[in-house]
């Protein structure tokens, strides 16, 4: 199976929605929330930018799914008994697209909300009728079709003549293409309205006569479904609204679509994808009445909250590109190997305990160098030279514990009569490099996946069967740089230029590494709660940082399905952003800190934050 995972592809705009559905079904790789997403319940996929939502709603197409060979395929096509209609966020309904609205009357705002929501409508419909149109390609073509219809001529002239009345349409022939041609008539017109208010900023100089059409694209959604399954012969089929970057929806359509997830007919199930935080949460997902989690709709969070899934997804993805890339099957721990953290706190065995072993010399060494790690080890009586006498429950509570952080100081830091200094590269890639190192930074986000793997697997060397340490630290640091670039020209909520997310990141990812590398302590932070006292600009950049996928909602107990406030909610830099020269933190949750606190110690820079320790050259 040919896969063709392009080079090159971690931020670019060529995304899943622009490829061929050839090219998705081709390059598909099952995600550990995949088998959430496929069933016959309502499903909001939850993620930031580039961690598959696009992808997972258009595998859910039945074109994609024909395509689409894997040793799960036929057993996934049978699961998904629905025809799915997927409908990409456009610019003529979105909110972030619509211009400036700041100065408009109120009959003129709703004008323009009564277009967005019969562009949103006349969409729905395009689908609903192209889906269709495949379907019925079996009985034409007898090319394979997932949930194949079969319409007779008379059948299809009445369902274009109930639907054409219906919807307020005037197709030139009684054909399904005649009604497709009328819908994409309709949605020309109101593109060319919605273009006459936004250049003039005022009334169109036509008559407004799409409001009826624009009332209710969901009751005419269904007046469809129920005339296509009466017409098939099926009326019991089901369909699937795939409806992508919901968050981009004005709040008026957001809403109408709301309203279906709890108390909809059970032929329709809404299949929708959202950005980590989404200002119109606060009124869809509250309230009476409103739509609940795990009562109404499954919500699937496409962030590595689930280690054990996400590495098992990086290994699916790993295998998959070695295989295309290099020919055969390998173990991804033999290509990758073990980082040194990873392995510090593992399988420790008796001799590891004894003078003379590696673990224990670098203790006395750091014991020697680092007064502040004497100071701890004196605090909690450990004899580095008599570690056979601790009991198990004092080797877990403390040499396990603070083993992995000492790995990591000595791994960045050179200790000199003048103090503290950076090391060079070599020992920071021994802990910025290995298979689990390399799945944690990562952060199963597939677009970063596959544009890493496959920089990795160029060096990949024959002779070793392995990639270098090296140049698989090269591939995290050029992903971590290009995601900086791509942040310094994000702008905020606001739509200021002056974009302070990037600024913000570095601050609160600086605070974390002069924490790690300070005064020794296995209790640094290395996430943050937002409180009261952070300003209304900082929490805008965080918005933004957090839709990027710069910064990652910790999920707690109480946590809302969807974010539209951040207060109290804990968030951790993305692990991708932690490997960078100067903002060096162990890939781990740690204690929490307030981000007022930090911002009140390490205040957001207008550039790069200097390093607290100097440069040190081996």
């Amino acid at each position: 199976m040919e896969l063709n995972f392009r080079e090159g592809a971690l931020f670019e705009t060529l995304n899943a929605r622009k490829m061929s559905s050839q090219e998705i079904a081709s390059s598909f790789v099952i995600s550990p929330q995949f088998d959430s997403i496929v069933g016959l319940d309502h499903s909001f996929l939850v993620g930031p930018r580039g961690s598959g939502k696009t992808t997972i709603l258009r595998m859910l197409q039945g074109e994609t799914l024909t395509l689409w060979q894997h040793p799960r395929a036929s057993e996934i096509r049978s699961k998904i008994a629905y025809s799915s209609i997927f409908v990409p966020a456009d610019r003529l309904w979105s909110s972030q697209l619509s211009g400036s609205t700041d100065r408009l009357p109120e009959v003129e705002l709703r004008r323009r909300e009564t277009l967005g929501i019969a562009a949103f409508g006349t969409q729905l419909l395009s689908g609903l009728i192209e889906t269709l149109q495949y379907r019925l390609d079996y009985f034409e073509t007898g090319r394979e079709i997932h949930r194949p219809a079969k319409l007779s001529d008379e059948s299809e002239v009445e369902l274009v003549v109930a639907c054409a009345s219906a919807w307020k349409l005037k197709p030139k022939t009684r054909t399904l293409n005649g009604l497709s041609a009328a819908l994409d008539e309709r949605l020309l017109d109101i593109g060319s309205r919605l273009e006459d208010l936004n250049a003039n900023l005022g009334s169109s100089s036509r008559e407004m006569d799409l409001e009826q059409a624009g009332q209710s694209p969901m009751e005419a959604v269904r007046f469809g479904i129920r005339a296509i399954n009466r017409l098939t012969g099926d009326l019991d089929h089901r369909w699937a609204l795939l409806l992508d970057e919901m968050e981009l929806a004005p709040k008026a359509v957001q809403q109408l679509v709301m309203k279906n997830v709890r108390g909809g007919e059970r032929n329709l199930v809404l299949k929708m994808s959202f950005s980590p935080f989404d200002h119109n949460a606060t009124t869809t997902f509250k309230g009476l009445g409103a739509a609940s989690a795990h009562n109404d709709f499954i919500p699937v969070y496409l962030w590595s909250g689930d280690r054990r899934g996400g590495r098992k997804f990086a290994d699916s993805m790993f295998r998959a590109m070695y295989e295309e890339r290099i020919g055969g099957k390998a173990s991804p721990f033999s290509v990758l190997g073990v980082s040194e953290i990873d392995a510090s706190g593992r399988n420790w065995k008796p001799e590891d305990l004894l003078p003379g072993s590696k673990k224990v010399d670098l203790m006395l060494d750091m014991e020697k160098n680092d007064p502040s790690f004497r100071e701890y080890l004196d605090r909690r009586r450990v004899n580095l030279l008599d570690l056979v006498a601790l009991t198990y429950a004092q080797k877990s509570a403390t040499l396990r514990k603070f083993f992995p952080v000492l790995v990591f100081r000595d791994a960045l830091l050179r200790f000199s009569p003048r103090g503290p200094g950076r090391r060079s590269r070599k020992k920071v890639e021994e802990v910025f490099s290995g298979q689990d190192l390399v799945y944690a930074a990562l952060e199963a986000n597939p677009r970063w996946m596959k544009a890493v793997f496959g920089q990795m697997l160029t060096r990949y060397e024959n002779s070793r069967s392995r990639i270098p340490y090296g140049f698989q630290y090269d591939a995290l640091k050029d992903a971590a740089e290009r995601f900086e670039a791509l942040l310094e020209l994000l702008p905020t909520a606001s739509g200021d230029t002056r974009s302070n997310v990037l600024p913000l990141v570095n601050s609160i990812a600086g605070y974390f590494n002069s924490r790690v590398l300070g005064p020794f302590t296995v209790d640094f932070p290395t996430t943050f709660v937002v409180d009261e006292k952070v300003d209304e600009r900082t929490r805008e950049a965080l918005y933004v940082a957090l839709n990027a996928g710069a910064i990652v909602h910790v999920r707690g107990p109480k946590s809302p399905s969807l974010l539209s406030e951040l207060d109290g909610e804990r968030f951790r830099i993305t692990y991708l952003l932690s490997i960078r020269d100067g903002y060096e933190v162990p890939l781990r949750l740690g204690k929490s800190v307030n981000l007022s606190k930090i911002l009140s110690e390490i205040p957001v820079a207008t550039g790069d934050l200097l390093s607290i320790f100097e440069e040190d050259v081996e």
